[in-house]
Formats: C-alpha cells, structure tokens, sequence
C-alpha cells in the first residue's frame, strides 16, 4: 500500500500544479492538492519501513490524512457550487474541477486503503488459525488433515 500511496501523492502534486499554473500563477489555494501529495508523499516513503509496526502507523496515519482531504475537497467543492449557484452566477469551474478530482482521488485511496487494512487483518488471523490448528494435527489422517479439513477444503466444521 506504500506503493499506491506514493501513486497517489503523484497524482496530487500534479494536479496541485496543473491547477495552480492553468490560473496564471494566481491563487496559491490551487496548490492544496499538492500539499496533501507532498505530505502523503514523505509519510508513504516513511512507511517503506521493513518494521511492520512503523509501516502500519504510517500508512493508517496517510489514510487519515486521505480521508480528512477528502471531507475537505468534497465539502469545497459543494460548498462552492451551492453558494456560486445561489448568487446567480457560475462557480469557478478550474476550482471547482479541481476540488473535485481531488475529492474523488481521495475517496479512492481511502476505500483502497481500508481494504488493504481488513486484507491484512484477516490474513494475519487466518495464519493465526492455521498456526493453531497445526498443533492439533491427527495421528495417522495423512498429509493435509488439519483439524478435520482436508486439503481440498471439504470435511471439517460446518460454516467455515
């Protein structure tokens, strides 16, 4: 997931500049995405740690962050639309697109994100459970025969 979130940090910076230099230079605000994607950035190459504790801080501290510019841009974004629309007049379209593009590269980090979190958990407790059900292997069932289950996955427990 550090990978990804280096992907991310990327795609941040990017269109941080893109929208920044597409205005003239104008509204340092347009940098913000890439402000998110330099701090997503250091924190993704922190969790390039081979320390699995370190790696799990940073990379549950950068979903953090995914998800705290995700309510940020989303809200910008609504928030612009809804008060350019309730003077009569067209939002800015750059920022608003910006926003949320923003919004939604987040939105995706944070889902991907979460998953590779629950992927981990239930792979850390499927090799706890298999580590413990080694230990009650059967005399005589054979190679495979863990706990009642067969290699193949049939026999054993019913709802597993």
């Amino acid at each position: 997931m550090a990978k990804t979130t280096l992907i991310f940090a990327v795609l941040l910076i990017v269109l941080g500049l893109a929208g920044f230099f597409y205005t003239g230079s104008q509204h340092p605000t347009a940098l913000i995405p890439a402000a998110f994607g330099l701090l997503m950035g250091i924190l993704g190459i922190l969790a390039m740690s081979p320390s699995e504790s370190r790696r799990k801080l940073f990379m549950h501290i950068n979903v953090t962050i995914g998800l705290i510019g995700f309510l940020m841009a989303a809200g910008r974004a609504l928030s612009s639309y809804g008060n350019a629309r309730s003077q009569g007049v067209d939002p800015d379209y750059i920022a608003l697109g910006t926003q949320a593009i923003m919004a939604f590269l987040l939105l995706n980090y944070v889902v991907l994100g979460v998953k590779s979190f629950i992927d981990v958990r239930r792979a850390r407790e499927l090799m706890v459970a298999d580590e413990g059900s080694m230990g009650t292997m059967r005399g005589g069932m054979g190679m495979g025969m863990r706990a009642g289950r067969s290699s193949h996955g049939r026999g054993g427990r019913a709802g597993r």
